[in-house]
C-alpha cells in the first residue's frame, strides 16, 4: 500500500544530470566497506554467546574484521573519497560528535528496555507473552509523547542542551529504580518505574538530533541524518549483545544448579528457560524467579553506567543557533507551477 501511494502521489524535484552521471557520483567503494563491515560485526555479535563462545574464532574473526572495515570506511571517507557518503565535516565537528556519541549510547540503552523488560515480566512475574506485551504499554505510551515534548521544547526555546541534560538524568534515575524490581514487585512499581525511564529515553529520541544538525548548512542534513540512523541502528545491536551477555553470565551464577543443569552449555538460558518456569515445583520455581529478577537488576545497573557515559556527552555541547531555512533542491515539485505558462502580450 505504501509503495503504491508513494508511486502515485509523491512528486519531488529531480536532481539535474543523466542516470550515468548520477551513478558515477555514488561512493561505491565506501558503501562496500561499510556494508561488509557492519554485516560481519553483527554476525559476530549475533553468534557470540549463543552459537559459539565469545573467545572462539567463529565470533572473534567476523567481529574484528568487521570493526576493522568500519574503521577503514571512516578513514576512506575522510581522506580518499571525492564525494563521500559521510562527509568528514559532519563527524569532526565537536558538537555533532557529541550528538552522535549520545545517539550511540541512547541506542544501546533504549533497546535494552524494549528487548529485555519482557524477559523480566515473563520469567520473574510468570506473565504470558501477550500479557508481557500489555505490561509494556507503560513504556510505549510514554516514549512517543515525551519525544514530541522534547522536540517542541527545543523548537520554542531554541536551546537543546537543557533537554539533553534532563533526558539523561531522568534515564539514569529510571534505570536505577528499574534495578529495584524483584520477583514480588507489585503493579504500581513496575508501571511507575517504566514511566520514569521511558520519559528519559523518549526525550532523547529527538533531542540528540539537534546538536547533530545545528553546526552544518542545510545541504548537509541528509548526510548527517543518514549517519545518525546508522549509528542508532548499529548501537542497538551492541545494546542487545551487551545486555544478553550480562544476563547470561548472571543467570549462570544465580540460577539453582538443579535447574541450570537442564540446559547445555552455549545455550541462551533466558529464552530457553522461560517456558519451563511455570511447571517447576516449589521452592525451585520461586528460586528461579528470584534469580531472573536479580539478574535483570544487574542488567539495569550496567545500563546506569552506560547512561552515565551518555550524560558526559553534554560536556562537548554548546548552543548553536538552529537553522531556519530548508533545502529546496529535492523538495516537493509543484506540478501546477511547472505547467503554468506566463501570458505574453502581443502588440499589433
Amino acid at each position: 500500500m505504501s509503495f503504491v501511494f508513494v508511486t502515485i502521489f509523491l512528486r519531488v524535484k529531480r536532481p539535474e544530470g543523466s542516470v550515468s552521471d548520477k551513478l558515477s557520483r555514488v561512493d561505491w567503494f565506501g558503501n562496500l566497506l561499510v556494508i561488509c563491515g557492519t554485516t560481519l560485526a553483527i554476525i559476530g555479535l549475533t553468534w557470540g554467546g549463543s552459537r559459539f563462545p565469545w573467545n572462539s574464532a567463529q565470533v572473534l574473526a567476523p567481529l574484528i574484521i568487521g570493526l576493522s572495515l568500519i574503521a577503514a570506511f571512516i578513514v576512506y571517507e575522510a581522506k580518499v573519497a571525492k564525494e563521500p557518503t559521510i562527509p568528514w565535516e559532519i563527524i569532526s565537528n565537536r558538537v555533532s560528535f557529541s550528538g552522535y556519541w549520545a545517539t550511540m549510547i541512547h541506542g544501546m540503552t533504549s533497546i535494552a528496555i524494549i528487548y529485555y523488560l519482557p524477559v523480566y515480566f515473563q520469567a520473574a512475574l510468570l506473565s504470558s507473552p501477550l500479557r508481557s506485551a500489555v505490561q509494556m504499554l507503560s513504556t510505549a505510551v510514554i516514549i512517543a509523547p515525551l519525544a514530541f515534548v522534547a522536540g517542541a521544547t527545543v523548537q520554542v526555546t531554541k536551546r537543546y542542551i537543557p533537554v539533553n541534560i534532563i533526558g539523561w538524568i531522568i534515564t539514569i534515575v529510571g534505570f536505577g529504580v528499574l534495578s529495584l524490581l524483584t520477583a514480588t514487585s507489585v503493579t504500581a512499581q513496575w508501571v511507575g518505574y517504566q514511566i520514569i525511564v521511558s520519559a528519559g529515553v523518549g526525550m532523547l529520541f529527538t533531542s540528540t538530533v539537534f546538536p547533530i544538525l545545528a553546526p552544518h548548512p542545510v545541504n548537509r542534513s541528509a548526510s548527517a541524518l543518514a549517519f545518525f540512523s546508522f549509528i542508532r541502528s548499529f548501537a542497538q545491536a551492541w545494546g542487545i549483545t551487551l545486555s544478553s551477555t550480562v544476563l547470561q553470565n548472571e543467570l549462570k551464577k544465580n540460577l539453582p544448579e538443579a535447574f541450570l543443569s537442564r540446559f547445555p552449555d552455549g545455550l541462551q538460558i533466558a529464552f530457553a528457560a522461560i517456558p519451563h518456569i511455570k511447571s517447576l515445583p516449589e521452592p525451585l520455581r520461586t528460586q528461579v524467579r528470584e534469580a531472573f529478577a536479580d539478574s535483570m537488576s544487574t542488567v539495569w545497573k550496567v545500563m546506569i553506567g552506560i547512561s552515565g557515559l551518555g550524560l558526559l556527552s553534554v560536556l562537548l555541547l554548546k548552543e548553536i543557533p538552529l537553522q531556519q531555512t530548508t533545502n529546496e533542491t529535492y523538495g516537493l515539485r509543484n506540478d501546477k507551477e511547472e505547467h503554468d505558462v506566463e501570458p505574453v502580450a502581443v502588440i499589433v
